[in-house]
């Protein structure tokens, strides 16, 4: 090696040692700049709610405004699509929700993303019951008074499906009872909510964050929660499973994470951002007046394998149940 090209060589090492410094401390300042979180859902939605008040927390602990920008349709698809073709920045975060990240992988055979390798999940943030609710004027109440009516008379009992979970508690729903009732599937959680409460039809399965505020008001009435046992988001509620169907249970989740490629830095500071913040008690107040019950502050897991389990379990439910999109 000449004189010339052992300076060229070593010109070459100190500008790529100055390019890995400056990128080091662009990811050790992060964010530096505003960063958005999508969610694969509605405005309005029990997740865009719990986003918000998430979105809130990061601002005032990180300096930086964190703007929620939903992104709903194709069952959460079109949100997660978008988050995965994001920059591996830092400044692009995604929601995940049980169905884009667990349901869906054993619904469609074309996402458009794959949940595994295009998210690493940070932090789960919130887990929401699932509700079976009914417009006022419907007979049933009780889910066995509904489950009597769908066995008399089979297929008559219209029920709204606002989104993927939705559609599996309907189908586990079925499978346990025995009986056969009638989908009315919708894109959006507004629309099937809004049909359910104008009495267009009777039967709603939604989340407990997105139907709470529709119960109190006594626009709808509640006949069951899917968690193991009645919940303290709503008093009085009995479980499904202590209702004489103990195999419905269905607890929906979200999960803050990053487009796969993130710098780890990013990632380690956004988790240690979520333990502080479920360490709070006024923003664990402010999840469950919004229909979630905050996750642990002190997961016995990470994240990624709680999902991972999540994932494999749904996926052979799904298929020993032989349940369709």
């Amino acid at each position: 090696m000449t004189f010339f090209s052992r300076r060229a060589a070593l010109a070459a090492l100190a500008l790529a040692g100055a390019a890995s410094a400056t990128a080091s401390f662009a990811q050790d300042a992060w964010p530096s700049r505003p960063v958005r979180i999508i969610i694969p859902g509605a405005p309005g939605s029990g997740t865009e709610v719990a986003t918000r008040v998430l979105a809130e927390q990061l601002s005032t602990r990180l300096g930086q405004n964190f703007i929620v920008e939903s992104r709903p349709g194709a069952d959460g698809r079109v949100g997660a699509q978008a988050a995965a073709r994001s920059p591996k920045d830092g400044y692009t975060l995604f929601m995940g929700t049980i169905a884009s990240l667990s349901l869906n992988e054993h619904l469609f055979s074309e996402l458009g993303y794959d949940p595994d390798k295009d998210f690493e999940p940070v932090f789960f943030t919130g887990f929401i019951p699932m509700i079976v609710a009914v417009h006022p004027s419907a007979p049933y109440r009780t889910l066995t008074d509904l489950v009597e009516a769908a066995k008399a008379k089979p297929e008559t009992v219209n029920v709204a499906l606002p989104s993927t979970t939705s559609k599996l508690v309907f189908e586990v729903l079925q499978q346990e009872a025995n009986v056969k009732l009638f989908a009315v599937p919708f894109n959006q959680t507004g629309s099937g909510i809004n049909n359910v409460v104008a009495g267009q039809i009777p039967v709603l399965i939604d989340t407990v964050a997105g139907t709470r505020a529709l119960i109190e008001g006594g626009r709808l009435r509640a006949l069951a929660v899917t968690s193991p046992a009645s919940t303290s988001l709503l008093p009085g509620v009995k479980s499904a499973a202590e209702q004489g169907l103990p195999g419905l249970q269905v607890t929906a989740w979200n999960v803050i994470s990053v487009p796969s490629g993130v710098p780890p830095q990013v990632r380690q500071k956004l988790h240690a951002t979520m333990q502080e913040i479920l360490k709070d008690a006024s923003y664990r107040t402010k999840l469950l007046a919004v229909g979630f019950e905050p996750a642990l502050a002190a997961p016995a897991k990470p994240a990624q394998d709680e999902v991972r389990a999540e994932r494999a379990r749904w996926g052979k439910l799904i298929k020993d149940r032989g349940i369709k999109p």
